[in-house]
């Protein structure tokens, strides 16, 4: 596709206006112990004040870090923010197809992407991919479990958890009854452009949103000057929410979200595009309709909230045939999720109890289903819980809370037969508030997994080049995965003055899981390989992570660095019938940190920030169907940005202009089994105007 350079003058005089600094400092009350949490608050298009730039936010009693982000176009201003924060790594490339979230070396269906406190089960079919995240236009705070469980999830809770919290009528209004914005902008690195439409008023008790977003991007330009085939797409997200408070005590919440992704890639994840890795095209849409309600008197037992949901996920995927010979076919995989939660919080002495219970009920086909292709299962699953957790103030500098859950999952499959099963899972840990500005944590949790739909009865065969490729084969006795983890930690937080704060935070995790699921040999069919998702008795991972945040008027520091490590440990045979013996390496993602620095201009009303993202060489690769991957090379990416916000005239417009990968890096993302190429020098402006 040829390139128009007049695109780029386009972007820089279009208007448009994501965050760029964009996490406010506030604090909350403490949840559970070992729930390591960071929390990354937007308010849309860009922070009240400058002063307000502080980027940590805290919403549990232990919180490492959280970064200030500077997002780009909405294609991938979400995986930007998320991979800028400790803990977290984003790995697979530029292209949100590929793209994964990592917690804890956990990725995929290990890690639960919630919105709204929904689970998004489209993971059992494909893997988290950032698409299925809402763009930073749509959503307010995001919050990451980094180590640990929390009981009141679920199953897949094995890693960590991310959770987004789209935007309310009141986060555009504040306190107005009419309020609209608008956005447009682009950037250089895929001529792209983008677009925000928003639309909230209130009348009574009753008050409306209504929020667009759409981004067009052609093939992305990589680091050394070419461009990389088949990476354009389209994507668009729509938010409609209906809030009406029925009385002082009660409360109703009605929202329908779709996010569509239309595009190509290569239909295999390996290096390149070539004669044996096909393009194919795609098309991806995901509506959810939620509906919330709270029910909180004046009255210290009661504080009941209730949420159903039903969330659609459509993926449709024609590979474009040449003469390569390959025997791919299309897929159009269905995955329809329903799901009902009920919760109570009662406080009673110096406890706060949280009880609660859920059910979902999962239904996945592909319409295109066939034994001589690999196909997704036409089956079901059905996933019960019900939890109990208290929190106790033991003392003023104690807290200690404990809980378990019960959790039983139910599967079916017309060809591959039913199973299911149930367990208990518990979580305990320790707050103590040694000293006025620090706090020490140890705490142990369990996390569960169910078998996914895909895990359990993805069949048919996969080729790779002509000749030659592998058959699945369906596990109905797949075992659920059960996390161990014990976590501890530290921080250090204190206000210097009214103007400047100092947090310093570290936590280190080790993660026992049984019953690991990998891809491992069965057998032989003719001269073709049979492989299935098996357990391995045993993985072992562990981490750490550390931040520190300075914040004040004439400069805002965020820094922090993230490291882990995992073996198996067990022996088991991998889908090459290659033997791997216990203390081999798992898919961990590299060391990674993040810089970044803020310069408040207040008398012109400014900001000028710089970023340095940076990864280490990963020499640990673990061995899978392809080979093992030689060691995965580390860089260092640069990003500089201006934004403009005027407070007295002009007010209600704001304008930013920035580039990332400021030095051109020709690098490869590395995510535990492959590499895969980065975006090159980008350089973005936008702006907004608000009523």
């Amino acid at each position: 596709m040829q390139r128009k350079p007049r695109i780029l003058s386009t972007i820089l005089f279009s208007l448009s206006a994501p965050v760029f600094a964009d996490d406010i400092a506030n604090e909350s009350s403490s949840t559970t112990l070992e729930d390591i949490q960071v929390v990354a608050t937007k308010n849309k298009p860009l922070p009240k004040s400058y002063q307000n730039l502080s980027p940590q936010n805290e919403s549990a009693t232990f919180v490492p870090a959280v970064t200030v982000a500077a997002p780009g176009d909405t294609a991938h201003t979400t995986a930007q923010e998320l991979n800028n924060m400790a803990g977290i790594s984003i790995v697979g490339g530029t292209q949100t197809v590929t793209q994964n979230i990592s917690i804890g070396g956990l990725a995929r269906d290990n890690i639960v992407v919630g919105i709204d406190g929904v689970n998004n089960y489209f993971t059992n079919f494909g893997g988290n991919d950032t698409r299925l995240l809402p763009s930073t236009y749509l959503f307010k705070q995001v919050s990451a479990t980094q180590t640990g469980s929390d009981i009141t999830i679920g199953s897949g809770n094995v890693g960590g958890a991310v959770n987004f919290t789209t935007l309310d009528p009141e986060d555009l209004l504040q306190g107005d009854k009419l309020s609209t914005q608008a956005t447009l902008g682009g950037n250089s690195a895929t001529e792209g452009v983008n677009s925000n439409a928003a639309l909230a008023a209130r009348s009574g008790r009753v008050a409306y949103l209504i929020d667009l977003v759409g981004t067009n991007d052609n093939n992305m330009q990589l680091g050394n000057g070419t461009t990389l085939p088949y990476s354009a797409n389209t994507n668009f997200q729509g938010l409609a929410k209906i809030t009406v408070d029925i009385s002082d005590s009660q409360s109703l919440k009605l929202s329908f979200l779709n996010m569509q992704n239309h595009g190509q890639y290569p239909a295999t994840i390996v290096n390149n595009t070539n004669a044996t890795n096909q393009p194919a095209n795609f098309d991806f849409n995901q509506s959810q309709t939620t509906l919330d309600y709270r029910y909180n008197p004046n009255n210290p037992y009661v504080d009941i909230k209730a949420q159903a949901s039903y969330q659609s996920s459509n993926y449709a995927l024609n590979p474009i045939y040449t003469s390569s010979g390959l025997n791919q076919a299309p897929q159009n995989i269905t995955l329809n999720t329903s799901s009902i939660k009920l919760n109570n919080t009662t406080l009673v002495a110096e406890q706060k109890l949280l009880y609660g219970v859920e059910a979902t009920n999962i239904s996945g086909s592909d319409m295109y289903s066939s034994p001589t292709v690999l196909n997704f299962p036409t089956a079901q699953q059905q996933l019960y819980g019900a939890y109990l957790q208290d929190s106790w103030d033991i003392t003023k500098k104690i807290n200690l809370t404990a809980g378990t859950r019960y959790n039983n999952y139910q599967n079916q499959s017309a060809n591959d037969g039913n199973s299911g099963g149930g367990l208990f899972t518990s979580q305990v840990g320790l707050n103590y508030q040694f000293l006025p500005e620090w706090l020490a944590f140890v705490g142990y949790s369990e996390g569960f997994q169910a078998p996914t739909l895909s895990n359990l009865y993805l069949s048919g065969y996969h080729e790779y080049s002509p000749g030659n490729g592998y058959i699945y084969q369906a596990n109905p006795e797949l075992k659920p995965e059960i996390a161990h983890n014990t976590s501890a930690g530290i921080k250090y937080k204190t206000n210097i003055n009214d103007e400047q704060s100092f947090m310093l935070s570290a936590n280190a995790f080790l993660n026992n899981v049984s019953n690991y699921v990998l891809w491992t040999y069965v057998g032989q069919s003719g001269s073709t390989n049979v492989t299935q998702m098996g357990n391995v008795t045993q993985a072992q991972l562990y981490g750490y992570s550390l931040a520190i945040n300075y914040t004040s008027p004439w400069v805002i520091l965020d820094t922090n660095f993230t490291s882990t490590y995992g073996s198996t440990q067990s022996n088991y045979y991998n889908g090459s019938n290659n033997l791997i013996p216990a203390g081999s390496a798992l898919p961990i993602p590299q060391a990674k940190g993040f810089v970044g620095l803020g310069f408040p201009i207040k008398p012109i009303d400014s900001l000028i920030q710089t970023s340095l993202n940076y990864t280490l060489t990963q020499t640990n690769t673990p061995a899978t169907v392809y080979g093992t991957l030689p060691e995965a090379p580390g860089y260092a990416i640069v990003g500089l940005a201006y934004s403009w916000k005027p407070r007295q005239r002009l007010k209600g417009i704001e304008a930013m202009v920035g580039v990332d990968n400021l030095l051109n890096q020709n690098y490869q993302n590395y995510n535990g089994y492959t590499m895969f190429p980065a975006l090159g020098r980008n350089i973005y402006a936008q702006a907004s105007y608000k009523y």
